[in-house]
């Protein structure tokens, strides 16, 4: 297993995965994890087994303060 970064490929993979949380957890849109990926990946991070995503934190950190 490895720690990487939010990336845009990755979407419909944290969305399948966070959608198996239902009714717990619910899945963002796409555009939510675009953002996400794009501007917030060094605190978003996904947990990668064989190729597959296994785990996600989704976090972000304040741009104003």
């Amino acid at each position: 297993m490895i720690i990487e970064p939010l990336r845009v490929p990755l979407i419909p993979e944290v969305i399948a995965l966070m959608e198996l949380g239902d009714p717990y957890i619910t899945a963002r849109t796409y555009s939510d994890y675009w953002l996400y990926a794009e501007l917030f990946s060094s605190t978003c991070r996904l947990a990668v087994d064989e190729g597959r995503v296994i785990g996600a934190a989704i976090g972000f950190r304040s741009q104003d303060t």
